[in-house]
């Protein structure tokens, strides 16, 4: 059996650069408790072992008693941050930059009067810590749920796309704001990262039997790997390969392998391994 992985696959800079600020503080405040303000990133396996080393995993600011707060890589609202330091929580933002550049479009797109509309799900973590702060002048649009005819006669609009979305789909939904917007702004923000590893999947998932995909089932950008992938051949998404049943690879020939943006390169590497020795 071939195994063919992904050219973009794995750790963006936005995870990397989170994880290491939350290294930076173990090191440094060895004699602190340390708490992650949500998981910092969307996969089990990471927050094991970070749980391990003692770091503890709180939902609200309010939670953390005594020590160091590391915000996660989807964000909290600005607001949210400010307050808590002034409160004299000590909070480390590990946000990445990709989720705060829609705060700062938004920002924008308020001064110049623009009706704004975020395209992604609403209750996700980073769609909140983006917008939030925003709220009287944001409208979240659920891209699963997109009904065109429910805006009309609008004079100027900003599009913004959540960082995970699949960009076909965004494409797809701010065309239709063309149709019925005097002057719109449309931001295609979705993370490079994102976009690559979507475009380098749907290259593997037309050449194999069978599409595998590395990731937390709770990570936004891995589901739509899979939902991309799942449009070209038949494909799984796993935590880790251990999961999958071995009669899945009866009668495969190539097997295509690729990871979301919170899926550790160890996790990668097990997988290959694994497939390799079937």
């Amino acid at each position: 059996m071939e195994v063919i992985l992904s050219k973009e696959l794995g750790f963006c800079s936005g995870v990397r650069m989170a994880l290491k600020k939350l290294d930076e503080v173990i090191e440094t405040h060895k004699e602190e408790k340390i708490y992650s303000i949500g998981e910092l990133i969307h996969n089990n396996e990471v927050i094991k072992q970070y749980e391990e080393r003692g770091i503890r995993v709180v939902e609200k600011i309010e939670e953390i008693k005594d020590g160091i707060g590391v915000v996660r890589a989807h964000g909290l609202p600005i607001s949210v941050i400010e307050k808590a330091r002034k409160n004299g929580y000590k909070i480390i933002d590990a946000t990445c930059p990709f989720v705060r550049n829609i705060s700062r479009i938004i920002e924008k797109e308020i001064a110049e009067g623009s009706k704004i509309f975020l395209i992604g799900e609403p209750e996700h973590p980073e769609v909140i810590a983006s917008s939030f702060d925003y709220r009287d002048y944001v409208e979240i649009i659920d891209f699963h749920n997109f009904i065109p005819q429910k805006f009309e006669n609008l004079k100027k609009c900003a599009i913004i796309s959540q960082t995970t979305l699949e960009d076909d789909k965004f494409i797809e939904i701010a065309t239709s704001f063309v149709k019925k917007c005097n002057d719109v702004h449309i931001y295609n923000t979705i993370c490079p990262a994102a976009k690559n590893r979507q475009k380098s999947a749907i290259e593997v998932a037309k050449k194999v039997d069978l599409m595998i995909v590395l990731g937390g089932q709770k990570s936004s950008n891995t589901r739509r790997l899979y939902e991309v992938c799942n449009k070209f051949t038949k494909t799984i998404h796993i935590e880790r390969i251990t999961e999958a049943e071995k009669s899945l690879f009866e009668n495969v020939k190539k097997v295509g392998i690729t990871a979301g943006t919170s899926t550790p390169d160890w996790i990668i590497k097990e997988a290959v391994n694994y497939l390799e020795k079937l």
